[in-house]
């Protein structure tokens, strides 16, 4: 892609996923945006695993860092109305964790490969959002489930996996996006493009029609 041929297009691409995030959040976000937030960054990161001397020598950091700031910034900024001070500690830092998160991604991509890159980047993420949710530094609000808060029809099966389950979902439906965006599906390379839209496909309505039947036939347990 042309645009990211620059420095410039490195950081508009991660921008444009942080504006994704941030509009895709709630309460008044669109939540499914986060199905395809992340491609502008896997985009990037690959334009710069491929031919790194073309970008500047911390061009994704910087760029993703960017991204970051920009999701937290536009999520948390109401944070302010209680210490303007915390809120800036909150969204630096955690800008800061996420771009780091990401860059561990990028190290091990180029070291191990492809396959074991994007599931090092679930792994890291995850694992991040495990302890964010209890240390002292603990920031629950902006893990990547908690993105369908307020599409509780579509996540019931959070029951079973918890709002980590989540954040895989997200990551696995953006990775094989893109991929097939990409052109380069590795794990079935050999499949038509067709059958690489069904898993995609499978993945996404599997849970939601799982959830949509669960929402509108539980049934509360009568207490006596």
């Amino acid at each position: 892609m042309q645009l990211l041929r620059t420095n410039s297009g490195i950081i508009a691409a991660c921008l444009f996923s942080g504006v994704l995030l941030a509009i895709a959040w709630p309460a008044a976000g669109f939540a499914p945006l986060l199905f395809i937030a992340w491609i502008p960054l896997f985009f990037a990161e690959d334009a710069v695993a491929r031919n790194p001397k073309n970008y500047g020598r911390h061009i994704l950091f910087f760029a993703a860092y960017f991204s970051f700031f920009t999701f937290n910034v536009l999520t948390t900024w109401w944070v302010k109305y209680a210490s303007l001070f915390g809120a800036i500690a909150a969204i630096v830092c955690n800008a800061l964790f996420m771009a780091l998160i990401f860059m561990a991604f990028h190290k091990v991509k180029r070291k191990l490969g492809v396959g074991y890159g994007y599931l090092s980047l679930i792994l890291f993420w995850v694992a991040f959002e495990h302890v964010h949710m209890d240390w002292d530094l603990s920031w629950p609000w902006l893990t990547l489930g908690n993105g369908f808060a307020a599409w509780v029809q579509l996540i019931q099966w959070y029951e079973f996996t918890g709002v980590l389950g989540g954040t895989i979902w997200i990551f696995v439906i953006n990775i094989l996006l893109y991929q097939i965006l990409a052109g380069r599906l590795f794990a079935i390379a050999e499949y038509k493009k067709g059958k690489k839209k069904l898993i995609v496909s499978m993945i996404i309505l599997v849970p939601v029609i799982y959830s949509v039947i669960r929402y509108h036939t539980y049934e509360e347990n009568q207490i006596r």
